[in-house]
């Protein structure tokens, strides 16, 4: 799970193997599998967002065709990375890269 300070809500991450549906019947936060690529690296795949919500804080919009990729990198002991591509062809012209160093 990841926890969210911000609306203090959660989100599940599957970590069990599966796949992202190809059809899935969208959800307030999507439906996302992670998994480990290294020692470490986790990476979450989101498909399935209800196209109501943002992308961000900012309150930048999607359609039900959003694909999001976070990819969170140990850096040290005491920092994370966080790395989020998305992925939305009907709304964007391209996919779009967000960095954020995670204390």
């Amino acid at each position: 799970m990841l926890l969210y300070t911000y609306g203090k809500v959660y989100r599940v991450v599957w970590t069990d193997g599966r796949e992202l549906p190809k059809d899935p019947d969208p959800h307030w936060y999507g439906y996302s599998v992670g998994k480990w690529t290294d020692d470490y690296t986790f990476v979450v795949d989101t498909n399935g967002t209800d196209p109501r919500t943002w992308v961000d804080n900012a309150g930048r919009p999607h359609s039900e065709d959003l694909h999001a990729q976070e990819i969170f990198r140990r850096v040290d002991r005491d920092n994370l990375e966080l790395t989020v591509t998305i992925d939305d062809p009907k709304v964007y012209q391209k996919p779009w890269v967000a960095l954020k160093n995670v204390r």
